[in-house]
């Protein structure tokens, strides 16, 4: 899917619709980082074309989409722009901007390095 995006992007490059692909498909994600210590938030913002979820354990696309904005903790985070101690840091993942078209791709395998 990503492939016949990108060639049609560069099919549309030099004409009025090349953002025609951006204006349909693309969405944003925000990446939260969030200092358990002080409340310190990073937060990044990332475009995408297809949301990819993964489906592992779940028995529903809601399922799925409770899983993906989760947040996980990180043990042992130096919180750099905040109070600079070490601390438990909450990972999570929204949505920040939804397309006019959602095309969600379920992760249905995983690679493994050990079994290959």
């Amino acid at each position: 899917m990503s492939k016949l995006f990108e060639r049609m992007e560069i099919a549309l490059k030099n004409t009025s619709r090349k953002y025609l692909f951006q204006d349909i498909f693309n969405g944003k994600t925000a990446s939260e980082k969030i200092c358990g210590e002080c409340g310190n938030t990073k937060t990044s913002v990332q475009e995408f074309p297809f949301l990819t979820l993964d489906i592992k354990d779940c028995k529903s696309l809601e399922e799925c989409l409770q899983k993906y904005i989760k947040a996980d903790e990180i043990e042992d985070y130096k919180c750099e722009d905040g109070c600079g101690k070490k601390v438990t840091l909450q990972n999570r993942s929204s949505l920040a901007g939804s397309p006019n078209v959602l095309i969600v791709h379920l992760k249905r395998l995983d690679f493994s390095f050990e079994t290959f």
